[in-house]
């Protein structure tokens, strides 16, 4: 009965029923409007889940096609599609934090009813894949959270970007994301909001959600930093992150200097606090010398069994060796 109750759930329509009960919760800032904003909020999540190509094109079909109409009521729960304009206008007006306790809970959903099975990987950890995007661009349309560009030649690029956070594996072909973080100018700021900010409000969000999720965040070359890494570490985060040569010269000429051990594909584990690799017994300059604890994993994508995640070369994270125990 339990097995079939979590089927149930894990279903389209279970899961879709439990984002409505999250979005009716939030606070309708405009009360008295004639679309009620979980429509709106569901309606926004259709345009997706339909795969419709255009916010006009999804307006057209709800006000003329039967079929679209009754899939809109009885799988979104949507009594009235707002028109497109209307849609922008009342989604402008929800804070992003408030849609997060949707996608915390359909990965509860997907965690009682196994739906994670097989996601596992190194000592029972999840993957979590982060990395920043961008989806709005405009020279003249622009609100008071847009990030701002202002080039040479004296024109301004307004655009929106955020930092998602996915959990993935690399035999596995679907992803489940977790809430994305907003990169936008907050209010009174007279500098751009950055991807490294928003990294730490995510990460801090993440492990508040999910305190007891064992995670190896996988990130480029812009997370190898000290204080990032010390975030990490901070969270209890596991972590393989790009670094790139020109970026980290100081690791690159260290590994050059020891062919035939870490420099071929062997992971070396700093311990806590420690000096030197606790398999290799060898010290890491660079990034491990700046933080105490961090891993080097000096080797190109294919050496390790996660290596076609991780593109060319990486530092890898872990409290003790045993996190890379069978990769050396």
């Amino acid at each position: 009965m339990a097995k079939r109750l979590f089927r149930k759930v894990l279903r389209a329509p279970g899961l879709l029923h439990k984002v409505r009960a999250c979005f009716d919760a939030i606070e309708d800032p405009v009360p008295g409007c004639r679309f009620r904003l979980s429509d709106c909020l569901m309606s926004g999540l259709a345009v997706f889940g339909l795969k419709y190509p255009s916010l006009l094109q999804f307006d057209r079909d709800a006000r003329t096609d039967e079929v679209v109409r009754a899939n809109l009521k009885s799988l979104y729960g949507i009594e009235r599609a707002p028109c497109d304009t209307a849609l922008r206008e009342r989604l402008d007006e929800v804070d992003p934090r408030e849609l997060r306790t949707a996608f915390t809970r359909v990965f509860a959903a997907l965690q009682r009813g196994k739906g994670l099975e097989g996601f596992t990987c190194l000592d029972g950890h999840y993957l979590l894949s982060v990395d920043g995007t961008g989806y709005f661009s405009s020279s003249s349309v622009h609100c008071k959270n847009c990030c701002e560009k202002h080039h040479r030649d004296g024109r301004v690029t307004y655009y929106h970007q955020m930092l998602g956070a996915v959990v993935v594996h690399p035999e596995q072909r679907e992803v489940f994301p977790l809430a994305p973080e907003p990169i936008v100018k907050g209010d009174g700021a007279t500098k751009n909001d950055c991807e490294r900010n928003a990294a730490k409000r995510l990460l801090g969000d993440v492990r508040r959600e999910h305190p007891h999720l064992k995670l190896i965040v996988v990130e480029d070359g812009l997370a190898s930093n000290g204080p990032h890494i010390k975030l990490l570490k901070a969270l209890d985060m596991r972590f393989i992150l790009g670094a790139k040569r020109a970026d980290h010269t100081a690791l690159f000429e260290w590994k050059a200097t020891v062919p035939g051990r870490a420099g071929e594909g062997r992971a070396c584990a700093l311990l806590p606090g420690a000096a030197a690799c606790a398999v290799c017994g060898l010290s890491a300059p660079g990034l491990g010398d700046v933080v105490p604890g961090i891993g080097i994993r000096a080797s190109r994508a294919g050496a390790h069994p996660l290596g076609h995640v991780v593109k060319a070369h990486a530092v890898a994270g872990c409290a003790t060796s045993r996190d890379f125990r069978g990769t050396r």
